[in-house]
C-alpha cells in the first residue's frame, strides 16, 4: 500500500510537471502566434493604404463609379475592405457598401482608428463591424489633401480585414496544440509509470527488510543491485544495523547509570520534599495565621526549593558528562584570562564571607583545554572552600610549571578534611557532614563534576588535607 502511494506520487509529479510546461508553452505559442499574425495583418493593411492613396492621387479623372468598381474588384481578390473618409468623418466610398447605402452610414470620425490617425497619423482597432456583423482588424491613415473631384475632402483612408478566417485558423492550430499536448501527457504517463516502478521495486525490498529490522532482526542485510541513491540508502541502513548491537551495550550502560541516578536522586529529594510537606501542612492547619511562624516556614520552604533547583542543575550536568553526551571544546588559551574571570566571579561572595581570595597571576602561560569547563571545575573547588570554611579563611589559587604540563592548585587554610573521607570525596552525593552540607546548599555533586571534567582533560585530581591546617586540590593540564 505504501509503495503504491509512492508510485502514484511519482507519476502524479511527472504528469503535473508536464501539464504545467505544456500549459505555459501553449500560452506562449498562442500569444506569440496571434501577435505575429496581427502585426503581419497591420503591415499588409498599411501597405494597402499607401497603394490606394497613390492610386487615388494619380487617377483624378476616374469617375466615382469606376473607382468604386475597381476597389470592389480589389476587395474580392484580397478580401481587404477599403473605406475613404473625409475630414468631417463622412464615408465617401466603401468597397463593401453600395452607393445608395453610403449616406445612411454613421459618421466615422469617432471611430477609434480614425481618432488615433487624426492625432498620430495612423491608428488601429479590432472590433465587430455594425454594417457587416463581422470582427475586423481596422487600420486607418491620415493623408495629405489630394486633387480628386470624385473624392472631395478626402482625409482618411482606412483598410480592414475580416478576422473570421484567422480565428478559424487559430482555432484549428489551438486544437492541434491541444491534441499534441494530450499525446505528450500520455507518453509522460507511460514513462512515469515505468520510472516509478523502477524506483519503487527496490524500495519495496528495503521496506520489507526494515520491517524485519524493526522487529529486532538486526543481523539482516539489504542487498540492492543499483548504482543510484537507493543503493546508498540500503548501504546506510546496513551500516546502521551494524552499529545497533554495539549501541545496545551502550544503552545498557546508560540504563544502569540512570538506575543508579534514580536511587541517589530519590534519596536526595526525600528530605527536602518531606520538610516542605511538613511546613506546608503546618501552615494549612492554622499556623499560616501566625505571622512569625508563617514567615519562618515560608523562608525554610524557599531554601529547600533553591536547594532542589541547584540539585537538578547539577544532576543534569553530571548526567550529560557520565553519559558521554557532553562534548568538550579543546583549544589553547591563556590561563591568566581564566584566573581573571574567577577573581571577578568570587569577589563579592568572598567579601561577604570575610574570606581572602588570592589568585597568583600565572603570566602569559598557555594551556590546552575547554576553558568554560575548567572555569566550572575551579569555581566548584573555590565555592566549596568558601562554603564549608569559616570566615577569615584564606583561599589561594596558583600554578606550578613543568616542561609539558601546568599544575593548578586550589589551597585553603580552613578546617581541613579527615583522612578517612579522602578516598570517597569525589563520589556522587558523598558528604563528610550531611546535615552541614545541606544547610550550606551543597548538592553532593560538585566534586564529582570536578572529577569528570578533569578526567576529560586526560588528567586526575588529587587532594591533600589535614584537619585544622587546610586542604589543597590539584590537577595537571597540558601546556
Amino acid at each position: 500500500m505504501r509503495i503504491n502511494t509512492i508510485r502514484n506520487k511519482i507519476s502524479l509529479t511527472y504528469i503535473l510537471f508536464a501539464m504545467a510546461i505544456l500549459f505555459v508553452t501553449g500560452l506562449v505559442i498562442d500569444f506569440e502566434m496571434e501577435s505575429f499574425v496581427k502585426k503581419n495583418i497591420e503591415s499588409n493593411l498599411l501597405a494597402e493604404i499607401d497603394l490606394l492613396t497613390t492610386y487615388f492621387r494619380d487617377t483624378p479623372e476616374i469617375s466615382r463609379q469606376q473607382l468604386k468598381q475597381r476597389i470592389t474588384d480589389h476587395f474580392r481578390k484580397t478580401q481587404i475592405r477599403v473605406t475613404a473618409i473625409d475630414s468631417m468623418g463622412r464615408v465617401l466610398i466603401d468597397s463593401d457598401i453600395e452607393f445608395d447605402k453610403i449616406s445612411s452610414l454613421e459618421n466615422h470620425l469617432s471611430r477609434p482608428e480614425i481618432q488615433l490617425a487624426s492625432i498620430y497619423g495612423s491608428g488601429k482597432d479590432i472590433r465587430l463591424s455594425k454594417s457587416t456583423n463581422h470582427e475586423y482588424f481596422y487600420v486607418a491613415k491620415k493623408i495629405d489633401p489630394i486633387n480628386n473631384v470624385y473624392l472631395p475632402g478626402l482625409r482618411f483612408v482606412r483598410a480592414s480585414l475580416s478576422l473570421q478566417k484567422m480565428n478559424v485558423q487559430m482555432s484549428d492550430i489551438r486544437w492541434n496544440i491541444f491534441t499534441a499536448g494530450v499525446i505528450v501527457l500520455l507518453l509522460v504517463l507511460v514513462l512515469s509509470s515505468t520510472i516509478s516502478a523502477k524506483i519503487t521495486k527496490p524500495l519495496k525490498n528495503i521496506i520489507g527488510k526494515v520491517d524485519e529490522i524493526s522487529k529486532g532482526n538486526y543481523n539482516l542485510k539489504i542487498d540492492i543491485q543499483s548504482s543510484d541513491g537507493i543503493r546508498i540508502l540500503s548501504d546506510s541502513i546496513n551500516k546502521l544495523t551494524g552499529r545497533i548491537n554495539a549501541d545496545m551495550k551502550k544503552l545498557e550502560r546508560l540504563a544502569q547509570i540512570r538506575s543508579q541516578f534514580l536511587a541517589n536522586v530519590s534519596h536526595e529529594l526525600r528530605t527536602p520534599l518531606f520538610s516542605m510537606q511538613a511546613f506546608l501542612e503546618t501552615l494549612l492547619h492554622g499556623a499560616i495565621n501566625d505571622h512569625e511562624v508563617r514567615s519562618k516556614y515560608l523562608k525554610k520552604t524557599l531554601t529547600h526549593v533553591d536547594r532542589l533547583n541547584f540539585l537538578l542543575n547539577d544532576l543534569i550536568e553530571i548526567s550529560r558528562i557520565e553519559s558521554g553526551e557532553l562534548k568538550l571544546s579543546f583549544r589553547y588559551f591563556s590561563i591568566s584570562e581564566l584566573f581573571a574571570q574567577l577573581e571577578e566571579s568570587f569577589r563579592t561572595a568572598c567579601a561577604i564571607k570575610n574570606t581572602t581570595l588570592e589568585i597568583v597571576s600565572p603570566g602569559n602561560t598557555q594551556i590546552y583545554g575547554d576553558k568554560s569547563k575548567l572555569f566550572q571545575a575551579l569555581s566548584n573547588l573555590i565555592g566549596n572552600a568558601l562554603k564549608y570554611n569559616p570566615g577569615g579563611t584564606n583561599i589561594k589559587v596558583f600554578i606550578g610549571k613543568a616542561d609539558l604540563a601546568v599544575t593548578v592548585f586550589v589551597e585553603d587554610n580552613g578546617i581541613g578534611i579527615e583522612e578517612e573521607h579522602l578516598p570517597r570525596l569525589f563520589e556522587r552525593f558523598y558528604r563528610i557532614d550531611k546535615e552541614r552540607s545541606r544547610e550550606t546548599g551543597g548538592t553532593g555533586l560538585g566534586l564529582a563534576i570536578v572529577k569528570h571534567i578533569v578526567e576529560a582533560h586526560g588528567s586526575s585530581i588529587e587532594v591533600k588535607s589535614k584537619p585544622g591546617v587546610g586542604t589543597v586540590f590539584s590537577f595537571a593540564l597540558k601546556r
